[in-house]
């Protein structure tokens, strides 16, 4: 990983709510959560979890998959 690959991860955790979201994915299991959990736990509204979701998608922070 070069050094603007990098700088542009670390830039990603530059916002609270994304370091919050990233907290609480630390500490559940290795499945993973659901938004409406990820709310719960961190006070957020889901549609605030879905933008910051898709920034960390974006840099490639987290993994996401569909629950039917």
């Amino acid at each position: 990983m070069d050094t603007r690959e990098i700088a542009r991860r670390l830039g990603s955790l530059s916002i609270e709510e994304r370091v919050q979201i990233i907290n609480c994915l630390l500490d559940a299991s290795p499945s993973g959560l659901q938004m409406t959990e990820i709310a719960g736990r961190t006070g957020l509204g889901t549609p605030a979890i879905h933008k910051q979701l898709e920034a960390l998608l974006g840099a490639e922070l987290v993994s996401a998959k569909s629950v039917d």
